[in-house]
């Protein structure tokens, strides 16, 4: 008997969703547009930042340092500027995000062997972008300097260099070895629909039936209150399953997501 009233439950609750319109545009319509959006727009990376360059040394070794920024897929070399004052003019205009201010005397301190400043002007209106971008440039930088002072050291020493003790920080990620950001972003959209789109259609249809006027004809059945609450959150549970197959689906077949794994270890976290 109770399986007999919990199933009627079911195919209530399934039959509803089925004939009601936005309901079915809900299940189905708002997974595939985060999927869409988180697939092709959400990202940790920035690519070709609009910059400027102000380069007040005029040396080698300036020059040498702006091709590294000209040669990187994540600037877009925009102009050369002639004086400070432009720099709060282009990034007030919008025409740069970035501009690298090279001061005199720079190539000068690194013949020396001095350390050598190059300033960084940011616009920070969108900071995560202004952040990743000050990474941009400090591995740029970083790169050069090294680069820099072991030609110092091969001018003056050749031998020095094998002999000299150097620390190298490499980074190896042992998921997602290439950093891509669908890869991250797609699978999460499965546990975005769990967490959204399931808790909020069964909450919704517990208020249909007050706001239809069935709720007090519910009460006054045999149903107990384990039953009523199940048979709203199941069929809920069995189309997010459904959503979850959808979105795994897409995102191997469409994004190129490798799917490594068991598909029952997927099934049973999700």
């Amino acid at each position: 008997l109770y399986d007999q009233r919990l199933k009627q439950m079911l195919i209530k609750e399934i039959i509803q969703v089925l004939r009601d319109k936005r309901t079915r545009t809900v299940l189905f319509l708002p997974p595939m547009i985060q999927l869409l959006v988180f697939g092709y727009a959400a990202t940790f990376e920035i690519h070709n930042v609009p910059m400027a360059v102000l380069d007040l040394d005029h040396s080698q070794e300036s020059r040498e340092l702006v091709s590294r920024f000209a040669a990187s897929r994540y600037f877009d070399l925009r102009a050369y500027l002639s004086n400070d004052r432009e720099i709060a003019e282009r990034i007030d205009r919008g025409d740069v995000q970035l501009a690298v201010q090279i001061h005199p005397g720079f190539s000068e301190r690194l013949r020396k062997g001095q350390t050598a400043s190059v300033q960084v002007i940011l616009d920070g209106t969108n900071s995560n972008t202004a952040l990743v971008a000050l990474g941009y440039v400090g591995q740029i930088a970083q790169q050069y300097a090294a680069e820099m002072q072991n030609e110092r050291l091969l001018r003056r020493n050749p031998a020095l260099i094998e002999l000299a003790p150097r620390i190298e920080l490499e980074r190896r990620p042992w998921f997602n070895t290439d950093l891509q950001s669908q890869w991250f972003f797609v699978p999460g959209v499965i546990g975005s629909i769990m967490l959204i789109i399931v808790v909020t259609l069964t909450s919704f249809a517990v208020v249909r039936e007050r706001e239809i006027g069935t709720l007090e004809q519910v009460m006054v059945t045999p149903i107990r209150r384990v039953e009523f609450i199940l048979g709203k959150t199941l069929p809920f549970f069995l189309i997010g399953l459904a959503d979850m197959a959808l979105i795994a689906t897409v995102g191997t077949l469409w994004f190129r997501v490798p799917f490594r794994g068991n598909f029952g270890v997927l099934l049973l976290g999700t």
